[in-house]
């Protein structure tokens, strides 16, 4: 599972708080996240306009691997 934008993210969009992830266990929601292969295994869409949704999607993005895949950098406000 991956985060991927279908339309543009605003300049000086502010995320946070950052919602917990209770139903992964922490390991294996680290194990994911550092993982070189990268395996799409579902979709979760969110309209990032609805307060109680918008952040969310974070849990899911994964971080790049070397700096040419990196194409953002997110910062959590107050999380």
């Amino acid at each position: 599972m991956g985060a991927i934008a279908e339309t543009d993210v605003d300049y000086g969009r502010i995320f946070g708080p950052f919602p917990a992830v209770g139903h992964i266990p922490p390991t294996h929601f680290i194990g994911y996240l550092t993982s070189d292969e990268k395996s799409v295994t579902g979709d979760f869409k969110v309209d990032l306009n609805i307060g109680n949704q918008g952040n969310m999607w974070m849990a899911y993005a994964q971080p790049a691997r070397t700096v040419d895949e990196q194409n953002t950098e997110a910062y959590m406000k107050d999380g």
